[in-house]
């Protein structure tokens, strides 16, 4: 007796250890006459006279029907054993799953009993649908990603590879599986392609961004950019490679064509700084030829200004009015050209001008040079008229002035002609520029000649009508421009004409 209460004790803390239910049911009687383990299972103990009806209460009611169907089928055919899986409730609280093997006892081809085993199998299962769900979503995302998944063996030769292969070279899955790579690459590059891979395995290094060209069923190359790394047996033996290829022939194109626009360009970059050397060597040739020429000018200019009016002078009693009239063209003439040799002078000694920028107060200087302006202009009504002005600026205050004097003796040679002329001035900051302003009511031009303005030389005006060189304008964009602003006019005929020109803002 007390040899078979030590063995049920044994057999009790086998199951215990095992986390198995083991029963024992008398179908007569339909009493359950054992259940060890139930407590460290199911956290209950087995009622008294519990019978097998009570065991089937336990069983989560979806399955209970179904538990019932397959008991049913299995004892029609007279199986002496089976296994099922349903849920059984834990505690109060929630159901675990269980797998139930099943021993059936007969008698004279009667059910009478059966005896069984009960182990939970929760954790089991779920790892199970946890491993198929991670299976199924890295399915997902093999088959959704542009990319193609691949995986191969030691030797190289492809074990896996992602469906899309076919969108990218237009073979199956099944077309490549047991070949190498190299079998599809361009002949070209098989044997560069098949050193590396030798090279990295044998160091057992990552694949990275390596790319090769590969031919498409259809004949076509597709240019593919590959990242693998290897995974390895547990004895730290090469296994194979897991990896991606990224179709890239449309980068490829872009970059081609990329660098040819960057190759054209700094072709064209060359041979626009070689432009601009050439056009600063020439410039300074013209410049210098320019001082040269006005310095070589002045001597015979004095010459016949200061001979005709000794003549003019000595003579001028035996002198018709005809012939004085002659000699003073003469000497008109000769300043005319001692005044337009002043202002090639003065273009000339701005092409050789370094700027010195300090802050400028743009108001006090026009106020200062209008002042300065005046007396040349005897006898004139005219006012200037001073509206809003943002100052101070950054320039070279020399150049500016000169700036300044131009315009505003462009503004009182053309407004001489009005009983009372105006010049307004103002400057505004304007989407990062200061935009300054000199407007008169005189003449005015026709803007259809607004291009002519500028450059050097070029009259609107005859002589006869307005005195000048054609100059000063010229100088004024050359200033501006210097200053790294812009310059332009607004006019219409008999209205008066409004010039502007800008300066960067300072940050």
């Amino acid at each position: 007796m007390a040899m078979l209460q030590q063995s049920e004790e044994r057999f009790r803390l086998a199951t215990e250890a095992a986390n198995i239910i083991v029963y024992d049911v008398d179908l007569n009687s339909h009493v359950i006459r054992a259940m060890h383990g139930l407590r460290a299972f199911l956290g209950r103990d087995l009622p008294d006279n519990a019978s097998y009806e009570w065991w089937t209460g336990l069983i989560h009611p979806e399955d209970r029907n179904r538990l019932q169907s397959e008991i049913s089928e299995v004892l029609a055919v007279r199986e002496q054993s089976h296994t099922f899986v349903y849920r059984v409730l834990h505690g109060d609280r929630h159901y675990r799953i269980v797998q139930d093997t099943i021993y059936f006892q007969y008698e004279n081809g009667r059910l009478v009993g059966h005896i069984g085993g009960i182990k939970d199998i929760t954790d089991r299962v779920r790892a199970e649908e946890s491993l198929r769900e991670s299976k199924k979503r890295y399915q997902d995302l093999v088959e959704t990603v542009g990319d193609m998944i691949f995986e191969t063996d030691e030797l190289g030769r492809i074990a896996y590879v992602s469906p899309n292969i076919t969108d990218i070279l237009g073979y199956s899955p099944g077309d490549v599986i047991g070949k190498v790579p190299t079998d599809f690459l361009s002949p070209d590059e098989t044997g560069n392609l098949k050193e590396f891979f030798l090279r990295c395995a044998a160091k057992r290094k990552k694949i990275e961004a390596m790319t090769a060209t590969y031919l498409h069923r259809d004949g076509r190359k597709v240019i593919l950019e590959t990242n693998a790394v290897p995974f390895l047996a547990e004895d730290g033996s090469l296994r194979g490679y897991r990896g991606v290829n990224r179709d890239i022939s449309e980068r490829k194109v872009h970059e081609r064509q990329l660098q040819d626009i960057t190759l054209e360009a700094r072709r064209r970059a060359a041979e626009a700084e070689e432009s601009k050397r050439r056009l600063e060597e020439i410039n300074r040739e013209l410049e210098s030829f320019s001082y040269s020429i006005s310095h070589d000018l002045r001597a015979p200019l004095r010459a016949i200004d200061g001979f005709s009016g000794m003549i003019l002078q000595d003579f001028s009693e035996v002198m018709d009015a005809e012939l004085k009239r002659r000699f003073d063209v003469i000497r008109e003439n000769a300043r005319r050209m001692n005044r337009l040799i002043d202002d090639l002078l003065a273009i000339s000694r701005l092409g050789q001008c370094v700027i010195s920028k300090r802050p400028v107060n743009m108001e006090k200087l026009f106020r200062q040079t209008w002042m300065e302006l005046l007396p040349a202009y005897p006898g004139r009504k005219v006012w200037m008229q001073v509206h809003k002005m943002i100052t101070p600026v950054s320039g070279d205050r020399t150049l500016l002035k000169q700036l300044v004097a131009n315009l505003l003796n462009n503004a009182l040679k053309y407004t001489r002609d009005r009983e009372r002329a105006l010049v307004e001035i103002g400057g505004l900051l304007k989407d990062r520029e200061i935009v300054f302003y000199v407007k008169d009511n005189g003449v005015g031009f026709n803007m259809r000649y607004k291009d002519k303005l500028f450059r050097i030389f070029q009259r609107l005006h005859s002589p006869s009508e307005f005195e000048g060189t054609g100059i000063g304008l010229a100088i004024v964009q050359r200033i501006v421009n210097m200053h790294g602003g812009r310059v332009w006019a607004e006019s219409k005929v008999g209205e008066g004409a409004t010039f502007f020109f800008s300066l960067p803002a300072e940050a």
